[in-house]
């Protein structure tokens, strides 16, 4: 009775409701419905990226939606036709689309690296693509030796040797043959001649059967001169050099080798055949020039730089290029041909360091704020320079007369990482000097456990300390120098100066003023060390002596105020406190360690009233 009920109740209620009535027994209202339905949930699926392509842990994660992964095909079958087609140019830009919709395919950039080292001819066009997919491709694939040799190929077309040896280098042994010799190119190539020694020893065997590693090999020995036979094997090269089937390389090493023999002569003969083959490249020119200019012909050597047109096929180049002009004395040539190449190459981070420097050196201000706008704003650097970008406007603005625009773009340093530990160190260098040694200790601060065993770390990281006025650093930086540098007065000065500014361990800071001032007779600031290490081991009348026999006219605001710090405490320890008065009426707390300003105010507040 009761489910007879029910299905009267849900019958009226149906024939109640004339939509109702259509979707269950109108076909195609119901078809059209369930349609619409599906297509919905479709598109849910489609559109969304939701779809991970990169591996797990991998930071930043790329996700992608149906739609990228359709397109993405379609574009990569593209990418295969125009290769097939002879459409070389087309296939790179549709390629590139492709990895563009899903940067996590693999295969899809194994495909078109590989098809663009398998070029007769490589074109520069194509460098960024195929340096930055490969950067990619090793990233994603966790440095594969596969992955690996396929990214030293596209170095290697492109004659990128010193990448070969950054990405290579750490797995040469790993490497296949052909890797193994790219690896040892790179060595001779940019003037490595012990690593090229070392791995030619563990891979003779291998080495010796292929005919241009042996024409490496016997430029090597000319040039080290102390291995071998030097006479066969410049034979053995000069045969090379007349050898149709290998007389570009061995005059392109002929080059290498009168360059560092400084014999201009071979140099120019090796000149005039490669230029007959039209196979002289830009780094043989800058070689040129070098040479010219320490024989003894600069004139000759700047015009033919001067005149000197033919572009640059690599960053290397541009940067070799800029050097040479440099060295030669055109440091305005250096900085107008970095001006002129650097945007091609914007992905370089060298080339920017290299025009920041020199635009420091030639004191252009205004362009070198300029540049460090230019660095911030370029997508192919990936934020690599921020922090050099910031360092470089904060020595532009302070140089510009405007600290506080200065001062706001040094904040800002530490924010972004710093590529390498030399530049963080060179940063840190110049930020002292400019006024801003605490954000020099900022950056020190963090390469400490690194860098452990440098004594220049150290020294450097003991002087920013001490020009920052960090309580934190100055004391252990200090020590850390003396112990990796135990018999550099220079240490031992600066620790016995940390020692004495926070009171601590008298008898040890006065064993090392004691060896200073005898190492540096007539210097005042070891003399005024060796005072207050005097007075703290209770020796007032020593301390006295000295003081009254110091030539204080030279002593500067900081050294005056610290001979002023030995009468005060020799004052107070005698308790002559009208003397002790006068004399902190006469010290410049600011010129002193916040640790002594702290100690002089305790004890000048703890003279007894009326005394």
């Amino acid at each position: 009775m009761i489910e007879a009920e029910k299905d009267d109740s849900l019958g009226r209620r149906l024939g109640s409701s004339g939509t109702l009535l259509v979707l269950f027994y109108d076909h195609w209202f119901a078809v059209i419905s369930l349609g619409i339905l599906l297509s919905g949930i479709l598109f849910g699926l489609f559109l969304p990226r939701i779809w991970r392509q990169t591996p797990d842990g991998f930071t930043p994660v790329v996700k992608v939606s149906g739609l990228d992964l359709w397109q993405a095909r379609s574009l990569r079958r593209a990418a295969n036709r125009h290769l097939e087609g002879g459409r070389f140019n087309e296939a790179v830009i549709a390629w590139s689309s492709a990895i563009a919709n899903n940067l996590g395919d693999t295969e899809v950039i194994r495909e078109a690296l590989r098809a663009l080292v398998a070029q007769p001819r490589v074109s520069q066009e194509h460098l960024g693509f195929g340096v930055g997919r490969a950067f990619w491709l090793l990233r994603l694939g966790k440095t594969n030796i596969a992955d690996l040799e396929l990214t030293l190929d596209v170095l290697g077309r492109y004659s990128l040797d010193n990448y070969v040896l950054v990405v290579g280098g750490p797995y040469r042994d790993q490497l296949s043959s052909a890797g193994k010799m790219r690896i040892e190119r790179a060595y001779f190539d940019l003037g490595k001649k012990r690593d090229f020694g070392e791995f030619w020893d563990k891979n003779a065997a291998l080495f010796e059967k292929d005919p241009e590693m042996m024409i490496y090999r016997n430029a090597w020995v000319v040039t080290v001169g102390n291995v071998g036979n030097p006479f066969a094997a410049q034979e053995a090269l000069n045969s090379a050099r007349n050898d149709p089937a290998h007389r570009i390389l061995a005059n392109r090493l002929q080059l290498s080798v009168s360059f560092a023999r400084q014999d201009l002569e071979t140099f120019a003969d090796a000149m005039r055949q490669l230029e007959d083959e039209h196979a002289d490249q830009l780094g043989h020119h800058v070689y040129q020039w070098l040479l010219l200019f320490s024989s003894g012909r600069q004139e000759e050597a700047r015009e033919l730089a001067r005149n000197y047109s033919h572009p640059p096929a690599t960053p290397s180049e541009v940067s070799f290029a800029a050097e040479g002009f440099h060295r030669i004395g055109l440091a305005d040539n250096a900085i107008a041909y970095l001006e002129q190449h650097i945007r091609r190459f914007s992905f370089e981070p060298e080339l920017w360091l290299l025009e920041g420097t020199y635009l420091m050196e030639a004191k252009r201000w205004t362009d070198l704020r300029a540049l460090a706008l230019a660095i911030r704003n370029d997508p192919s650097l990936q934020s690599q320079l921020d922090a050099y970008s910031y360092f470089a406007e904060a020595i532009a603005e302070g140089r510009l007369d405007r600290p506080e625009a200065a001062s706001n773009a040094a904040s800002r340093i530490t924010r972004s990482a710093i590529p390498s530990q030399s530049l963080a160190r060179e940063m840190a260098r110049t930020l002292r000097t400019e006024g801003f040694a605490k954000i020099a200790v900022d950056i020190l601060r963090p390469l400490k456990e690194s860098l452990k065993d440098s004594s220049e770390f150290w020294f450097e990281y003991t002087v920013a300390a001490f020009s920052a006025n960090s309580d934190e650093d100055i004391l252990p930086a200090s020590q850390r120098a003396l112990e990796l540098l135990p018999n550099d007065l220079s240490a031992a000065n600066n620790h016995a100066a940390a020692l004495i500014a926070f009171r601590s361990r008298p008898d040890e800071a006065i064993k090392l003023t004691l060896r200073v001032v005898s190492g540096r007779p007539g210097d005042n600031g070891s003399l005024l060390n060796h005072v207050l290490a005097l007075l703290q081991n209770g020796r007032e009348a020593d301390a006295e002596k000295l003081l009254r026999g110091m030539n204080t006219l030279n002593l500067g605001p900081a050294g005056t105020s610290v001979y002023y710090l030995c009468w005060f405490e020799l004052n107070t320890r005698r308790k002559e406190w009208a003397e002790a008065r006068a004399s902190y009426g006469r010290i410049d707390p600011h010129q002193l360690l916040n640790v002594q300003a702290r100690w002089l105010d305790e004890t000048f507040r703890a003279i007894p009233r009326g005394s």
